[in-house]
């Protein structure tokens, strides 16, 4: 875990609902370097519905509360949203040298303008979900421009900028790394 390898990194870690968030507070009480947040990835800050389309416990989607809701979904309640630039000002961050993205769709949000942070991301890891959300992908490859390197493990693309701690020479399939073990510079 990058908690133990780094005890002086800032780890925001975003989770918007209930069960999951508690599991994620149990799971890092050890670590006094990670903060758990209550809140949902999002374009803006606002508010947004937690949504269960029935996938699992991994599978919760969010979206705003203006969006019309599909016949086999469950509407939850309202999170509060964040932006990365939000998160940045309120947690004190100049620059991000890891952000990894998992938000069952809402990608294809927070990527709708990501103008104002991206360019203070050294690598960004992100999986996308055209199956939840279709053209994700699109609007990812299209906003992230800037990146000198790309290459995917499993479900995770990985974008860096030269002269980052994660770099496609660190990675090797061989050694089996999954996007839970990401490798970083010493």
């Amino acid at each position: 875990m990058l908690a133990n390898r780094f005890p002086q990194a800032k780890i925001i870690a975003l989770e918007p609902e209930a069960g999951n968030f508690a599991l994620l507070e149990r799971n890092v009480a050890p670590y006094p370097n990670i903060t758990p947040v209550r809140a949902a990835l999002w374009h803006d800050n606002s508010t947004v519905e937690i949504v269960d389309p029935g996938l699992g416990y991994w599978g919760f989607m969010v979206r705003s509360g203006t969006e019309k809701r599909r016949p086999t979904e469950e509407s939850g309640v309202q999170v509060p949203a964040m932006t990365v630039d939000a998160i940045m000002q309120k947690y004190a961050m100049d620059r991000i040298d890891i952000l990894k993205i998992d938000i069952e769709g809402a990608e294809y949000e927070v990527f709708d303008d990501p103008s104002r942070w991206i360019s203070k991301v050294d690598t960004l890891i992100v999986e996308l979900h055209d199956r939840m959300r279709p053209g994700c992908s699109r609007r990812f490859y299209s906003r992230s421009s800037g990146f000198d390197h790309e290459w995917q493990i499993g479900e995770n693309v990985y974008l860096s900028r030269s002269g980052s701690c994660v770099l496609p020479a660190a990675v090797s399939v061989e050694t089996g790394l999954s996007a839970d073990h990401h490798p970083v510079c010493a």
